[in-house]
């Protein structure tokens, strides 16, 4: 990696606080040292931007790139661009635990590494590579020789195709694989720290309710990673949840959203991807009609 800026400088350059000082895990509810859980928090953000880049690029190309969805598609992107070149300062925190990640690997998930979460790294920084490359070429070669230099992404939107196509070049990892390690590496190093507590190892924290994440462009996960893409109407529905509270009954749907068959768009969505949003979708007890969902935006660092 090229030289990074100081972290006093890129919180000034960027307005926001690093996904290394959050408390809790960026996905999943292991609980784990600082030291690991910033590693981890650091790894998962950029394989969670990088998995969204390509897939956004992916999608813009089956949805046939039209005009009228371009602004959508190229407002991701450039968000979850970036994402990772915000973390770009936050990266030596790796480095006091290097050498006890790369030790906690599991055999054949370095994924061309020494770990997981060196892998995640370079992942996320070959892909931000080939978006600049294309939307930016003219502070390409200043952002390689200094990274706090900002991308212009001003042209993404008009520079779509050539971005899914210098991204559809590449063989990437599998991004939920990639994750996987990564989680398993801390849980390990965390293990051999405290070998009393195998819940650690185990990764035993308590479950939590059941969450709809929302990737931003219909775009919405389970677990903060494996998006699929919903019909507008869908969209509409899950919205209502996250702008305004996790209980909504029928008629508080209807202010939101209009007159729907909200029956039929909660049980067509229950159903779809083979039933991954099921258990997150429950019909409240509050009366007919009314649904219990919990939505919520995957977090940015501020």
């Amino acid at each position: 990696m090229s030289p990074h800026p100081s972290e006093d400088n890129a919180a000034q350059q960027t307005g926001r606080t690093s996904v290394t000082l959050l408390k809790t895990p960026f996905v999943g509810s292991d609980s784990l040292p600082v030291d690991l859980l910033a590693a981890f928090n650091l790894a998962a953000h950029a394989v969670t931007n990088a998995r969204q880049v390509i897939l956004i690029a992916q999608t813009f190309v089956g949805s046939g790139g039209g005009d009228d969805v371009a602004d959508g598609y190229a407002r991701v992107i450039a968000e979850s661009a970036r994402e990772i070149w915000s973390e770009y300062p936050y990266h030596g925190v790796l480095t006091p635990i290097a050498s006890e990640l790369a030790g906690a690997a599991e055999p054949g998930s370095h994924f061309g590494g020494s770990s997981a979460h060196e892998a995640a790294l370079s992942f996320a920084d070959l892909v931000l590579d080939r978006v600049w490359w294309v939307a930016d070429p003219l502070h390409y070669s200043h952002f390689r020789q200094h990274q706090f230099v900002r991308m212009d992404d001003s042209k993404i939107r008009d520079r779509l195709w050539s971005i899914a196509a210098q991204l559809s070049r590449k063989k990437w990892p599998d991004a939920d694989a990639l994750l996987r390690a990564c989680q398993v590496e801390t849980r390990h190093a965390a293990a051999k720290r405290f070998p009393g507590d195998g819940a650690l190892l185990l990764g035993m924290a308590p479950e939590a309710e059941p969450t709809i994440w929302y990737h931003g462009n219909r775009c919405y996960s389970l677990d903060r990673m494996d998006m699929r893409s919903v019909t507008i109407e869908e969209d509409d529905f899950l919205q209502a949840f996250l702008w305004t509270k996790p209980t909504l009954d029928a008629s508080e749907l209807e202010t939101v959203c209009g007159g729907r068959d909200f029956a039929r768009i909660a049980d067509t969505l229950r159903g779809r991807f083979s039933g991954l949003f099921a258990k997150a979708i429950q019909k409240s007890s509050r009366g007919a009609g009314g649904y219990t969902i919990r939505v919520r935006r995957v977090p940015r660092a501020k």
